[in-house]
């Protein structure tokens, strides 16, 4: 099993560098990006959103890999984090190439369609072979390998493995190691113990952080105004929360004591589809511009603002009226 893992994994990773290598500069050159089928939303905005999210999940998936010794036995705990880490790369890595062959599929932006087409979707040919490939890949591992535990509730959580790992490369830094590991040690008092115990507010101001440093960029570059800027920030900043909460609960990221039931967790379920249906409104809002008496063509950011809002606030309703009528969570369950 380790070695059909560690084929696995290292295709995962190798699919992940290929896939940023495909999408970052392509995004970042106009006189190219611009003759892609996927240039305008919904397409654009899954491409845009896995180019952060396919680098976070790898940084997550090396973690555990890092800790992987041929000498030593290889726990169960660490193989699923493994293994789960290249399922959710390998997902949204699938999500977009599916986004992007449907924006072929629909000939979408299909009057920019040039000879840079051509090689932009020779690329997306060779991307998506290398996940189906690597989709393939962990099928096999999992035929043999043990079972996830639900939730990944046992062993040490990603963060613990972060804090190991920087204890034991500590040993090559000879004096300095002291002074790592008093500063390991004064992190993990005053950081990550806080975000164990309280880790929506974690994810929540990670997030904030994220979104305000990219639209501040992207602001600056683009020359937008300042209510669109705050707009753009809001959005990658609840695209992000939804991320880190949902990818942290799968990957085990940052284990609390008991896992959240009742009230309290259909109000994270509720808040984390409301950020999810925001993003969805971004992307599809050519489709939804009569929410809010509109259109693309004279819409502006104050309609733009009120359509997410509307579509947030629906999304959250919808979700806590299901799950409380389902009693989902329920202690009882």
């Amino acid at each position: 099993m380790r070695v059909a893992l560690r084929r696995c994994v290292v295709g995962v990773l190798s699919c992940a560098a290929a896939f940023l290598v495909f999408t970052v500069p392509t995004k970042q050159i106009p006189s190219l990006y611009g003759h892609a089928p996927w240039r305008d939303d919904p397409y654009d905005t899954v491409y845009s959103f896995a180019m952060f999210l396919v680098p976070l999940i790898a940084a997550f998936v090396c973690v555990p890999l890092a800790l992987c010794r041929s000498s030593q036995r290889l726990p169960s705990t660490r193989a699923s984090s493994l293994r789960r880490g290249c399922r959710l790369a390998l997902a949204v890595m699938g999500a977009t190439a599916v986004s992007c062959w449907s924006s072929v599929a629909a000939q979408a932006n299909r009057s920019q369609w040039s000879a840079a087409t051509v090689v932009l979707v020779a690329g997306l040919a060779a991307v998506t072979l290398l996940v189906a490939k690597s989709a393939a890949d962990l099928r096999r591992v999992a035929r043999f390998a043990p079972t996830d535990g639900a939730g990944g509730s046992a062993g040490p959580d990603l963060l613990d493995d972060l804090v190991t790992l920087v204890e034991e490369q500590s040993r090559l830094l000879g004096p300095w190691r002291e002074v790592v590991l008093r500063s390991v040690s004064h992190v993990e008092r005053r950081t990550l113990s806080p975000l164990r115990r309280h880790p929506i507010v974690g994810a929540a101001v990670l997030s904030g952080a994220f979104g305000s440093a990219v639209a501040l960029g992207q602001g600056v570059a683009e020359r937008y105004v300042l209510s669109a800027s705050l707009l753009t920030g809001l959005l990658l900043a609840c695209g992000m929360f939804a991320f880190l909460v949902a990818a942290g609960n799968y990957l085990g990221l940052a284990r609390a004591g008991e896992p959240l039931t009742g009230v309290r967790r259909r109000l994270i379920d509720a808040l984390v589809g409301a950020c999810v249906g925001s993003v969805g409104a971004l992307a599809f809002r050519d489709s939804l511009w009569w929410l809010v008496d509109a259109t693309s063509a004279r819409a502006r950011t104050v309609q733009l603002a009120t359509l997410v809002g509307l579509v947030a606030l629906g999304s959250f309703v919808v979700i806590l009226t299901g799950e409380s009528i389902a009693r989902a969570h329920s202690r009882s369950r």
